[in-house]
């Protein structure tokens, strides 16, 4: 810990300088308004109705998210958030960062080491956070998985504790992926009506305007196709030898998937993967099951399912639906549930109902009849 707290005196004084007020005498709101950093977090915290808790007497500890960390979510959710309807969602997640009571770089590295490596503290939102350090660096975790880096500490507010942090922590009980495709996005209107049935041949049909999220269609599932020979699959050893020296499953081979065959072997899934069916599979990379969180493996069959759509979509369709889609996309996976595609620079980017994200890492890979993408996270069911 001695790049964290070497930094502490350095950061406080920057912070300082550049007018960020430290002094006591402002509270956790005052001194969050006064910062040029937090500009997205001071809008949040007066939109969700939160000042009136963070002016009381206290003490708080607020993990801040920087307007960079803020900028950093899927596109359309922080848009989504700041909506009217949706300041229940946003006042959940900003006191998700808010714990009750004061507390200190110091306090939370004692309590890390005695914690044997991490220590659990309860938000205002009613679920906890994970403190933790890995490489002399500390981090806050929420219950899915998603790790925010401890930039600077200790800033001090007359009612409280202020703590920088890089990333927007979710909770659990928000449905992020409901948030992006339910209501209008600003600047649209809601769908029109559809036309009226069986139109003249000599009239035009009313164009309904387009819906700011387009479905994909998926046919009811019927009863899996018989397996191809197992050469079809990218999933089993013989793939490997079957595909040409040039093609993109002889480049991937089965060293990037083993982890992912390892689990679908565990959970009796590897027929299904390696059917060679009409499928689109977001496979995970080996390094993207490192940050699964506890007790994933008891579950891991329906997440697993959570990686299957019953329809085979290329990239380019992919991209195609994106950009008609106004850069949204509703994807149905295998277990019923929504995976909701972004674009996000440019590149594809899923996102489940937690707000966790994967991107699109290696696209079109031959699976059989099917395609399959290489993804780099794990998407997490509810």
């Amino acid at each position: 810990m001695k790049y964290l707290f070497s930094s502490i005196f350095l950061a406080v004084v920057l912070l300082t300088n550049s007018g960020q007020l430290s002094a006591q005498e402002k509270n956790v709101p005052e001194t969050v308004a006064e910062s040029t950093d937090f500009k997205t977090l001071s809008r949040a915290i007066k939109v969700a109705g939160l000042a009136e808790t963070l002016n009381a007497t206290g003490p708080f500890t607020l993990f801040a998210p920087t307007d960079k960390a803020f900028a950093s979510l899927p596109d359309g959710l922080l848009e989504a958030l700041l909506r009217p309807e949706n300041q229940a969602s946003l006042r959940k997640i900003l006191a998700h960062h808010v714990i009750n009571g004061q507390l200190t770089a110091v306090e939370v590295m004692r309590g890390i080491k005695s914690g044997s490596g991490s220590m659990s503290v309860t938000s205002l939102e009613g679920a906890d956070l994970t403190l933790s350090e890995l490489e002399d660096e500390v981090f806050a975790e929420d219950g899915r998985g998603r790790k925010a880096k401890i930039k600077s500490t200790d800033l001090k507010a007359s009612n409280g504790m202020i703590h920088i942090i890089d990333r927007v922590l979710l909770p659990g009980s928000v449905n992020v992926a409901k948030l992006l495709t339910s209501g209008e996005r600003a600047g649209e209107v809601a769908p029109a009506p559809p036309p009226p049935p069986a139109p003249s041949l000599f009239e035009a049909p009313p164009r309904a305007k387009p819906a700011p999220v387009e479905t994909v269609e998926i046919p009811k599932a019927t009863a899996p196709p018989p397996p191809p020979p197992p050469a079809a699959s990218v999933f089993t050893p013989q793939a490997k030898a079957s595909v040409a020296p040039n093609s993109s499953a002889g480049h991937l081979g089965i060293s990037k998937l083993s982890q992912l065959v390892s689990v679908l072997e565990a959970t009796e899934l590897l027929s299904t993967f390696s059917s060679g069916g009409q499928f689109t599979t977001f496979a995970p990379v080996n390094e993207a099951f490192d940050d699964l969180p506890a007790g994933s493996n008891a579950r891991m069959d329906n997440i697993l399912r959570y990686h299957l759509i019953l329809a085979p979509i290329s990239a380019a369709a992919l991209t195609t639906a994106l950009e008609k889609g106004n850069g949204f996309y509703q994807l149905t996976a295998m277990n019923g549930q929504t995976i909701i595609a972004t674009l996000k620079s440019g590149k594809i980017q899923l996102m489940d109902s937690y707000g966790n994200t994967a991107n699109l890492i290696q696209t079109d890979v031959p699976a059989g009849k099917g395609v399959m993408h290489l993804i780099d996270g794990v998407l997490l069911p509810r």
